[in-house]
């Protein structure tokens, strides 16, 4: 539970709480939310959420009258885009793509996929080469996997290249082909 989404649910309560006690059962509009919630980080939140969560917000009540999410809410979609707008909004000029890994299908299969095979293998092995070359703080990873398994190459990222430790630092690592 994030307490900025118990604070938004408390607020859009009492804006929905007044809308029914004016008589009108017709849920407020988006923008009538947005203008009534009291505090600028609950209007940011709010504003940065899918707009299909935001109406389910506004038409969706619990037993207990609280706003509810969809059933079907990907957290993470909904926090990779967060991080991305943060990253576009901010004066650091990072590339960023979020991916997203289904679990629907992991508990729906009780063996692994002929891709969970090979990417395991290309892994086991890169983590592999990598210790028997002492090369240490690279994380094993695969290349080139839009090709067909035969044509994957195993690589490895320093880790320095995942983050930047400061500004003035250009130069974070080069990716070593095994």
């Amino acid at each position: 539970r994030l307490p900025e989404m118990s604070k938004l649910k408390y607020e859009l309560l009492e804006i929905l709480g007044n809308v029914e006690s004016s008589g009108t059962n017709k849920p407020p509009t988006r923008r009538e939310v947005i203008e009534n919630l009291k505090s600028d980080d609950t209007r940011e939140l709010f504003k940065r959420l899918p707009r299909l969560v935001q109406l389910c917000l506004i038409s969706s009540r619990d037993r207990q009258g609280l706003p509810l999410l969809p059933t079907d809410l990907d957290g993470d979609r909904i926090v990779g885009r967060f991080v991305q707008q943060e990253l576009t909004s901010s004066k650091l000029q990072m590339p960023f793509a979020p991916r997203f890994h289904a679990m629907d299908l992991m508990h729906t299969a009780p063996l692994p996929s002929p891709f969970d095979c090979a990417f395991g293998f290309t892994l086991g092995h890169t983590a592999a080469a990598l210790v028997c070359e002492r090369r240490t703080f690279y994380v094993a990873s695969c290349a080139d996997m839009h090709l067909p398994v035969a044509n994957w190459g195993p690589c490895a990222v320093p880790f320095s290249y995942l983050y930047y430790a400061s500004d003035d630092s250009q130069d974070t690592g080069k990716v070593f082909a095994i």
